[in-house]
């Protein structure tokens, strides 16, 4: 493997108007959105993993055993 860094070379002819986003920041923010992690239980909105939680849980089987698996506790905020 060659360790040459290649130059770019811009052949655009239209200029930069504005500068484009931070899109790690941009996908970090929405990371952090969608675990809300530091927002206690009872005050988290029905978004993100909160609202996968909301729509799986509780699972239930009512065939020949009557079973129920529930979501009792959420520790993302215990750190």
């Amino acid at each position: 493997m060659s360790s040459r860094v290649t130059e770019r070379i811009n052949f655009g002819k239209i200029k930069e108007i504005i500068a484009p986003p931070n899109l790690i920041e941009l996908q970090t923010n929405s990371y952090v959105d969608f675990l809300q992690a530091e927002v206690p239980a009872s005050k988290r909105k029905n978004l993100g993993l909160q609202a996968v939680f909301t729509e799986v849980f509780p699972i239930e089987r009512r065939r020949q055993v009557c079973a129920r698996l529930s979501l009792l506790r959420d520790r993302r905020a215990e750190n």
